[in-house]
């Protein structure tokens, strides 16, 4: 993750602006969430270490994270959205409408789709989401159970 603070530092020099002491608290907190979070969950995250640091500095952060493209978003619907650290390798997502649960998967077909779709349209596809919502294993059982 040291990596990923050096690299936004890189960016932002090259910007003109810099890594504060907030920012760079933020992003190395990110290196302890694992998997999805919400800026919410990432707050609270920071204020353990630094009770100062504002909720909209955290969400300022994020949106300069993503927009330097480190992070990325994933709308779960319902105006619900949850962040991720790039991934090394592309995945898409299902989602459980019920409980939440969220399903990391990996699809060749996808990828072959999006292949075609390239040369058919002449368009670099720099990245992709992917997020199927439905009903978890769980949920389906619970509502089966619920409607006897």
């Amino acid at each position: 993750m040291k990596a990923l603070v050096e690299q936004v530092e890189g960016i932002l020099k090259f910007r003109g602006k810099r890594l504060t002491k907030q920012r760079r608290l933020i992003i190395e907190t990110l290196k302890n969430l694992q998997g999805h979070f919400d800026v919410q969950d990432l707050h609270r995250r920071v204020e353990e270490a630094d009770h100062r640091i504002s909720l909209s500095t955290v969400y300022r952060t994020v949106n300069l994270l993503k927009e330097l493209g480190f992070l990325r978003a994933l709308d779960i619907g319902e105006g619900y959205t949850l962040y991720e650290v790039v991934p090394e390798f592309e995945h898409h997502h299902l989602v459980c409408i019920r409980c939440g649960r969220i399903v990391e998967f990996h699809c060749e077909h996808c990828e072959a789709i999006h292949r075609r779709l390239a040369e058919n349209y002449g368009f670099e596809i720099v990245s992709s989401q992917v997020v199927l919502q439905g009903y978890c294993p769980k949920c389906r059982k619970e509502l089966n159970t619920e409607a006897l």
